[in-house]
């Protein structure tokens, strides 16, 4: 580990933010892992470890009011970026093929109520982006809490009983093994695909007077009546790259020290995507 120092980049640093309290928090605070899978990442020093939280202190300093969940409580969730698939073996000798995410650096940036913003709903940051990336409105958004520029923001609705309070860090202890989560990530991008790919049609005969038509379409309505076709007709187009929610995932283990969960199953989206994870609502299929 080395330490993230920005040696003859501070000039230029405080005329950008015009802020030097920003450029002190990002020079002071963290150091930069070169064992990550990305190449902005940062983590705490090890003085004050990343992993753990005082949650007495942010909660006196935001306000917010000590309460108990209830069966009914919606938590907030957490941003995990995908990391690939890999499988173990169980005690019993089954093969459980498993989807590996990275929680990297998942804080609570914003908290919105109902009576002032209109909705009850966590925001959450995660992984470092580059200080250059900023754009102004980002700059006085984290400026405002001295937290970290972050990534990607993801918003979660949660009940009033489950506020977390500005910089909160969420840890894969978030979740325990054998809870079933909900995910949502976009798929791969296939890109203008056909029907057989598509929509699974059948081709046509590859014989007996086909005339480059193998892999056609075929029909897509009638003749003058109704003398168009019907909307929602299954036909060649863009394929992937949609948002896909699972509610049914379970969580087979994790790594508290690596920051990993391993989920059963396939995750929708490439390696390096973004997977939204949180305490899924059908309570018929919770443990």
């Amino acid at each position: 580990m080395i330490v993230g120092s920005f040696k003859g980049k501070i000039g230029p640093l405080r005329s950008m933010f015009k802020c030097n309290q920003f450029v002190a928090l990002m020079t002071k605070n963290f150091a930069m892992d070169v064992n990550s899978p990305y190449r902005y990442h940062l983590k705490a020093k090890e003085s004050t470890p990343w992993v753990e939280n005082n949650t007495d202190v942010l909660v006196r300093k935001s306000g917010i009011k000590k309460s108990e969940p209830t069966r009914d409580s919606l938590r907030c969730g957490a941003i995990g970026v995908k990391q690939g698939m890999t499988g173990f073996w169980d005690e019993w000798g089954k093969y459980h093929p498993v989807t590996v995410l990275q929680l990297d650096n998942v804080q609570v940036t914003q908290v919105k109520t109902l009576e002032k913003d209109g909705v009850n709903a966590l925001q959450v940051g995660a992984c470092f982006k580059p200080l250059k990336k900023l754009k102004k409105p980002e700059q006085g958004h984290f400026m405002k809490n001295n937290l970290a520029p972050k990534r990607y923001l993801r918003q979660f609705d949660v009940t009033p009983d489950c506020f977390l309070p500005v910089g909160y860090i969420i840890g894969v202890r978030h979740f325990t093994p054998g809870q079933t989560v909900r995910i949502k990530a976009n798929s791969k991008g296939k890109g203008f695909c056909g029907t057989i790919k598509r929509w699974n049609f059948s081709a046509q005969p590859a014989s007996h007077g086909n005339s480059k038509a193998h892999r056609k379409l075929g029909s897509t309505g009638q003749c003058q009546f109704p003398g168009r076709v019907f909307p929602g007709k299954k036909m060649p187009g863009r394929m992937g790259n949609q948002s896909v929610t699972n509610h049914t995932v379970k969580v087979a283990k994790i790594d508290a020290k690596k920051r990993l969960i391993y989920l059963v199953g396939p995750v929708p989206g490439p390696v390096g995507g973004v997977v939204l994870l949180q305490d899924t609502q059908n309570h018929g299929r919770q443990n």
